[in-house]
């Protein structure tokens, strides 16, 4: 009995006792699916989590297949001869589900690491399934396992058939429906324009001519409201400028058919080149930059010119829009 003791001790004595520094922590894996159950087609999230105090080397693989298909066996299961033969055609051709994402994030708390992978899952199979292992390796390459969570999915049909889809409508007999249908809609539509036209040209006849005010007399009837002279007087400068730039600018809107209240001084030059004749732009361009250069100045430079300045300008302005509106409806072109 003693001899067996001593053998026992000498036998502990010689045996490797395990140390901490030669144990290995694996990290905490928690998976869960939201929700656990959804109908066929519904998106689901998968949420794998590794946490740990030291993760450094461990690889998270994303899922090899984004759409799978089960194999025939798994597929067909413990059926009868006559189900396999009678299994719909279209259910081959359903996958049993598709990962629309997958983003992994990672993150760290305290002492505390944590690696978290997020996928967006849609299963089209009715039944109860396990969701995709997600491959977790350490820095040693050996895969670390974690329990997989389960989902079930509910078929939409009562009786979780695939179902082919309906073809369309054959319409070989209303042929003539279809052709009296589409022919009634272009002539309604040729009705709706002729209409439209009708009511627009009675429209347009309705406005009487004596109705129509020359840009001339709205420029100088424009002018005499503002009374420029008297804002010149009291030397309100701003208010004569900025009211004698919009007068005008309406003026050449109305003369020559440009939207020259939306334009600045240098586009404006450019239209007169453009709808001017050669010869009234040359007596006529000058004059009017000049005219919109001293408002242009006066209004955003701070700039103060004399009354007697204004006061020129003023006259000068009006007899320019004058003159260019009478030779225009003359019709001299400086040839």
């Amino acid at each position: 009995m003693m001899r067996k003791i001593g053998l026992l001790v000498i036998i502990l004595c010689i045996s490797p006792f395990p140390s901490d520094a030669s144990e290995k922590a694996y990290p905490e894996i928690r998976a869960v699916v939201t929700p656990d159950a959804v109908t066929v087609g519904g998106v689901v999230e998968y949420k794998v989590t590794i946490a740990g105090e030291n993760l450094k080397g461990i690889e998270v693989m994303d899922p090899d297949k984004k759409i799978y298909y089960p194999p025939a066996e798994e597929r067909e299961g413990k059926q009868s001869k006559q189900n396999k033969k009678d299994e719909d055609a279209p259910s081959r051709d359903i996958p049993l589900y598709i990962i629309h994402s997958a983003e992994k994030k990672n993150s760290s708390a305290e002492e505390m690491t944590y690696i978290t992978l997020v996928m967006k899952i849609s299963y089209y199979r009715p039944g109860k399934y396990r969701l995709p292992e997600i491959e977790i390796r350490d820095e040693e390459k050996i895969k670390i396992g974690y329990r997989i969570p389960e989902i079930k999915v509910n078929a939409v049909n009562k009786d979780a058939r695939f179902e082919e889809i309906e073809p369309p409508l054959d319409l070989g007999g209303n042929y003539y429906r279809v052709v009296f249908l589409v022919l009634g809609a272009v002539l309604l539509t040729l009705a709706a324009v002729f209409f439209y036209k009708y009511i627009k040209k009675r429209r347009m006849q309705r406005v009487e001519p004596s109705a129509y005010v020359p840009p001339i007399e709205e420029f100088l009837k424009n002018l005499d409201k503002l009374d420029c002279r008297e804002l010149i007087k009291r030397g309100e400068i701003e208010e004569y400028v900025t009211g004698m730039s919009m007068i005008f600018r309406r003026f050449l809107s109305g003369l020559i058919k440009i939207d020259a209240m939306e334009m600045t001084s240098d586009e404006i030059d450019k239209n007169l080149r453009k709808y001017l004749t050669k010869y009234i732009y040359g007596k006529y361009g000058d004059k009017i930059s000049k005219s919109f250069d001293l408002w242009d100045l006066s209004k955003f430079a701070e700039f103060a010119p004399s009354e007697e300045i204004l006061m020129d300008n003023y006259d000068n302005t009006r007899k320019l829009a004058v003159n260019l509106s009478k030779d225009l409806d003359n019709g001299i072109s400086g040839v």
